[in-house]
């Protein structure tokens, strides 16, 4: 795998009537993300001016390691109803840190 860590940002845009519920099980699945190999940090973020704006921060060790994670999300470590909570597909970006 590369050592080249990568910053993941995913943007979710929750169903009208699902803002509490989706923030309660996004913020349930985070101790599993955390734990998965590979993951350096994740942070969740409402958004300040639109309730039904979520957004994913998520720190890699490397794009293979958020690739291995985003397969196990879709497969055996999928969160039952999650994708009912949600409109359309996640947006997805990858990063790499210029500086702290």
């Amino acid at each position: 795998m590369s050592d080249s860590p990568i910053v993941a940002i995913v943007q979710l845009r929750v169903k009208p009537g699902a803002a509490a519920t989706a923030r309660e099980t996004l913020a349930k699945s985070i101790p599993d993300t955390r734990a998965f190999p590979g993951c350096l940090n994740v942070t969740l973020l409402a958004d300040a001016a639109d309730e039904h704006l979520i957004t994913l921060v998520e720190e890699w060790a490397s794009l293979e390691h958020d690739r291995a994670y985003r397969k196990w999300r879709a497969g055996e470590g999928a969160v039952p109803g999650m994708a009912d909570l949600f409109e359309g597909y996640p947006q997805f970006s990858h990063h790499t840190r210029i500086a702290d």
